[in-house]
């Protein structure tokens, strides 16, 4: 994989974190904790 790729990646990734973070950070915690 090159870097440039990686790092596209890497954005989208990071997008969709904290899209989810947004909607509740609630339903990312282990059902354990």
């Amino acid at each position: 994989m090159s870097a440039t790729k990686y790092q596209e990646y890497q954005q989208a990734f990071n997008k969709l974190q904290k899209l989810h973070k947004a909607k509740g950070i609630q339903r990312i915690k282990p059902a354990g904790s």
